[in-house]
């Protein structure tokens, strides 16, 4: 993974939308801490407008605004700003938002964060955003209903543990500059499934900087994948330069097969 990007963490137009005021001190007083600055709005509204005249890099957000929603708030940004000025966003959510928060990921957003919430997790959070920045945003993929769609709550379930298996991924391959405690195959595919949950349309470059996959070694890897019938490869329709990867339907019960095994052998450690 590139971390330049993370080095220079100023350069980052990070606003927060929360109507609580202690919530809000807090996240900002943690982003703080770890060298983020954070501009504070309390409604929708008023990052409406605030980003009509501004740019903004990521968006922090609670799902439950005073206004409207935070997905009407996304959807509104997504209609209004064009391509290049679109940033990204990540939800905070009560528990009982848990189907707002995956139609959030379904828009696009980076991810979504349960509330009490998790500084380690967020400032991960802020981080996987931060390297998303100045790419092309995935785009939502209209299925028909021949298509499989992920199911709920089941399939929230294998989300947050992959979700939670990449970030170790992740974490794991800085243990060697060499990357010798990385397994690309294994990060790409957990990537694509997130993703494929999301119903994202997402490019290889997009897809190498989720899973935290050097470009050239992913380009290699994911033409492994495919010959082995776990995903596919296409030229976008739009733009030529990019590639498009889906994930297929072996590709999708390989890896909820394996997170099943993952929470089984958790439950024999917890037992």
């Amino acid at each position: 993974m590139d971390d330049s990007k993370l080095a220079d963490k100023d350069r980052y137009r990070i606003l927060l939308v929360e109507d609580d005021g202690d919530t809000a001190l807090e996240i900002t007083d943690l982003c703080s801490l770890h060298g983020y600055e954070l501009t504070h709005v309390s409604s929708a509204r008023k990052l409406l407008a605030f980003i009509r005249d501004d740019d903004a890099d990521i968006v922090i957000c609670d799902i439950r605004l005073p206004d409207m929603s935070g997905i009407e708030l996304m959807r509104i940004v997504r209609d209004e700003l064009p391509l290049e000025r679109q940033p990204q966003f990540i939800f905070i959510t009560g528990h009982g938002d848990i189907n707002m928060a995956v139609d959030a990921l379904r828009l696009g957003a980076i991810d979504f964060l349960n509330k009490p919430l998790s500084g380690l997790e967020l400032i991960k959070t802020i981080g996987r955003a931060i390297l998303r920045v100045g790419h092309q945003p995935n785009y939502v993929l209209e299925r028909s209903n021949d298509d499989e769609v992920p199911s709920l709550p089941a399939d929230v379930v294998f989300f947050n543990l992959g979700k939670k298996i990449l970030d170790f991924e992740m974490s794991r391959c800085k243990v060697s500059s060499r990357n010798l405690f990385g397994d690309p195959s294994w990060s790409l595919m957990l990537a694509l499934f997130l993703a494929d949950f999301r119903k994202e349309i997402i490019s290889a470059s997009n897809l190498s900087i989720d899973a935290g996959v050097p470009l050239s070694t992913s380009t290699r890897r994911l033409i492994d994948l495919e010959q082995e019938g776990f995903l596919n490869r296409r030229k976008d329709d739009e733009d030529n330069r990019r590639t498009i990867i889906t994930m297929s339907k072996a590709g999708r019960e390989v890896v909820r097969e394996c997170l099943q095994e993952i929470l089984a052998i958790k439950a024999t450690i917890l037992d």
